[in-house]
């Protein structure tokens, strides 16, 4: 990701990596949330482009591998998977709704729906897992609950 995004276009940043790595090596440029991310074929480019920064209106401009502004979860806070739940189910409604009535959770952020992996790369495919962080919880929670027939999985996590 770039960090230093003083309008920058697409154009000059799609430029400015093609003198370090050949540009049938991009596979994308996207600017999401006031920053510039940059996707590769192999792990490879990016790890020479991250070594080697790129130059924009001569200017060096240093790259990040993560979002630099993203904080991570506190350490206290736990980190817990709810499976079985058919996708057309509202993550809400799924956490809240069902968890919340006799155990009751405070969620931190959004919740995340996990994708599938095939061969070790990942997909556009959901696969039904949420991912969830929540505040220490008084009582344990059961490995499963029904939600409306359906076998509902709960699983810790290792924050990511």
């Amino acid at each position: 990701m770039v960090t230093d995004t003083d309008n920058i276009t697409g154009e000059e940043l799609f430029i400015a990596i093609d003198k370090v790595i050949q540009h049938q090596y991009i596979t994308g440029i996207q600017r999401t949330g006031g920053l510039w991310r940059i996707y590769f074929m192999d792990r490879a480019n990016s790890i020479i482009l991250l070594a080697e920064g790129i130059n924009v209106r001569g200017r060096h401009v240093e790259l990040c591998e993560t979002n630099p502004f993203q904080r991570p979860p506190r350490p206290n806070n736990l980190c817990i998977k709810l499976s079985g739940v058919p996708l057309e189910y509202p993550d809400d409604y799924a956490l809240k709704n069902t968890l919340g009535q006799e155990w009751p959770i405070e969620t931190i952020g959004e919740p995340v729906r996990e994708k599938l992996r095939v061969n070790g790369s990942l997909t556009n495919c959901l696969n039904g897992t949420r991912r969830v962080y929540v505040k220490p919880l008084e009582k344990h929670l059961p490995r499963f609950i029904d939600i409306e027939g359906y076998k509902a999985r709960i699983m810790a996590c290792k924050p990511t």
